[in-house]
């Protein structure tokens, strides 16, 4: 079997991400070998993925090998063609003047998984896909004991398509009306499964979903991404995404109020990272204090529709900010126990955050 090195050490450098490493079943890479292509298979039980490359063989054949050790060897080998031979449980892996054989798994010990979920036939523009991950996934809680805030509410329907965030104290909220389906979908994602897909490494504009109860398959060029769903109930987040009798506060631009707000966190208590906000006419003063009498003061000017305090996550409101940094956000509040709302300016899509005060 012949294989052009490069094309197979890329497949496998990409792929080895998604193995586990407390098993060598886990650990390994399944080749099912069959019609000039090889696909490549790894998995951890929760995330897997799958890439086809091409190859000179005429055999058909799964093996079951180290995807680590296979990428060493091909890495440290300079031939651009790289020759397999399947011996005795055993590759044998030749270029030039180079031999090497490694052992082989059982193939049948691999984890069967994801092998029945339907075709991905929805359509996405992977450029819409990345804009809303970029905007949602900072929102998502760390850790939880609830599993859904770990993961991003994904809903497409004859609405739309959106995604939603949330750690319980805010929440982030994106919808693009551009993609449509007839027949709703709505489903939990988890989290590290969306930062994989920001690193899909292809050029194409458009990916395709495919979905489950339980799996969801993405798929992008010669590249299947796979992942287990999060069985929960997300919070019901649409009235407070509907929200429209909140007054407006004020008008700001997102780089100014990050700056102010970094030049007074340093004062904050550990895991307290409580800001004073100060709406004063043309005035916005933000500050923050500690124990041990420590403080600190920023004013920026604004555009402030009305006086009023707010106490709000510093930390929080500046990993929002840095996703919408070149605009310019509304401010809308009606009292102080409600949650505070904030939109950006000039954007094609529906984008909005929200973050609860702290009494």
């Amino acid at each position: 079997m012949l294989i052009e090195k490069y094309i197979f050490e890329d497949a496998l450098k990409y792929l080895i991400r998604f193995t586990d490493k407390r098993t060598s079943i886990l650990e390994s890479v399944l080749m099912d070998i069959k019609n000039n292509s090889t696909t490549l298979f790894t998995t951890d039980t929760k995330i897997g993925a799958k890439i086809t490359v091409p190859i000179i063989s005429s055999d058909e054949k799964i093996v079951c090998v180290s995807a680590n050790r296979l990428y060493n060897i091909l890495y440290l080998i300079d031939n651009h063609e790289i020759n397999l031979d399947f011996i005795n449980g055993n590759i044998k892996i030749s270029a030039g003047s180079y031999i090497s054989q490694i052992k082989t798994y059982d193939h049948n010990l691999f984890p069967d998984l994801f092998n029945d979920i339907p075709e991905a036939n929805i359509i996405l523009n992977k450029e819409i896909l990345h804009k809303a991950l970029e905007k949602v996934l900072f929102a998502t809680a760390k850790k939880s004991f609830k599993p859904e805030y770990e993961g991003i509410n994904l809903v497409i329907n004859n609405k739309g398509l959106s995604f939603c965030a949330t750690n319980s104290f805010r929440l982030s909220y994106f919808n693009d009306q551009t993609t449509t389906i007839e027949k709703e979908i709505n489903i939990i994602v988890p989290k590290q499964f969306l930062l994989e897909l920001l690193g899909i490494p292809i050029d194409k504009e458009q990916i395709k979903i495919g979905i489950t109860n339980d799996y969801l398959i993405v798929e992008a060029g010669n590249i299947k991404l796979f992942s287990r769903l999060i069985n929960g109930r997300f919070p019901d987040y649409k009235n407070i995404i509907q929200n429209t009798e909140n007054e407006k506060l004020a008008t700001i631009e997102a780089d100014k109020l990050s700056k102010a707000i970094k030049k007074v966190l340093f004062v904050t208590e550990k895991g307290n990272h409580s800001v004073i906000f100060n709406f004063d006419g043309e005035n916005l003063s933000i500050e923050s204090s500690n124990e041990e009498g420590e403080f600190a003061k920023e004013m920026i000017k604004i555009e402030s529709v009305k006086n009023k305090e707010l106490k709000l996550n510093g930390k929080m409101l500046v990993e929002y900010l840095s996703t919408v940094i070149d605009h310019k956000i509304d401010l809308f509040c009606d009292s102080d126990d409600n949650p505070v709302q904030f939109i950006p300016h000039g954007i094609e899509y529906t984008l909005k955050y929200i973050q609860m005060p702290i009494n």
